[in-house]
Formats: C-alpha cells, sequence, structure tokens
C-alpha cells in the first residue's frame, strides 16, 4: 500500500503529493476497482515500453507514460461521453493540432506510435511555455 511515508522514498521524475483526493484514487485502485486496475496494468505491456522510449528520446519524464493509464486504461479504442478517442485520449481539434489524421476513414488518435509522437509534442509545447499566472 502507497502512503505518505513511501512515496517519499519513491524516485520520481516529479514531486509526489499525498492529499484526501490521491488517498480516495489509492483505495479505489487497490481495493474497488482493483480488478479494473489489474486490467490496464496487464494491457500496459503491449504499450508502455514503447512510450516510455518515446518519452525518454524527447527527454521528458517517463512517469507521463502513466497518463495513458489514468486516461484510456491503455485502451487504445477507449472512447469518452466528450468525444476524446485513444490512449491519450484527444478531442479531434487537439489531435488535429498535433499532426493527426482524423476522418471519416482514418483516426489516427486510435494509433498508439501516432497519438504517442502528438502526446510528446503536446508535452514538449506545455514545458516551454512560460507559467502563466
Amino acid at each position: 500500500m502507497v502512503t505518505a511515508e513511501t512515496a517519499d522514498d519513491a524516485d520520481c521524475g516529479f514531486p509526489i503529493t499525498i492529499n484526501k483526493q490521491v488517498e480516495f484514487y489509492l483505495d479505489q485502485f487497490q481495493n474497488r476497482q482493483r480488478k479494473t486496475f489489474r486490467r490496464w496494468l496487464e494491457r500496459s505491456t503491449m504499450y508502455l515500453p514503447f512510450i516510455v522510449q518515446e518519452l525518454k528520446k524527447a527527454d521528458l519524464p517517463e512517469e507521463l507514460a502513466y497518463l495513458a493509464m489514468i486516461e484510456s486504461g491503455f485502451n487504445p479504442s477507449a472512447y469518452s461521453r466528450s468525444h476524446a478517442a485513444g490512449l491519450w485520449q484527444f478531442i479531434a481539434s487537439t489531435g488535429r493540432n498535433h499532426g493527426l489524421r482524423i476522418d471519416t476513414w482514418v483516426d489516427e488518435r486510435r494509433n498508439p506510435e501516432k497519438a504517442t509522437a502528438a502526446a510528446i509534442s503536446l508535452s514538449l509545447i506545455h514545458i516551454s511555455e512560460p507559467t502563466r499566472p
């Protein structure tokens, strides 16, 4: 079980904060949604090595790969009520802005390689932008 003490010991590319909301989700994934979380982890073996490799090439924290797990459960067919699709849950306009083809015949948001490249492009833009007040 993850606790505030073990979070302090974690080797991570960004600060780990334990608060009520984090504790809620830790409880969810360790108890009530354990089977779902296990399915996500099993599915991760198909995508995680590639995503981590691409994040390293872009000099981004490899922990960002787990965003795809939270967004889609590592399911490239995932589709949300807000019409976001794929591993990274891009809405159509964001996907197009980052080079993905989305039309009647093709939806590259569902292509793990192309969508990961778009997610890295988006991450690099956010990192290079100055922080807004």
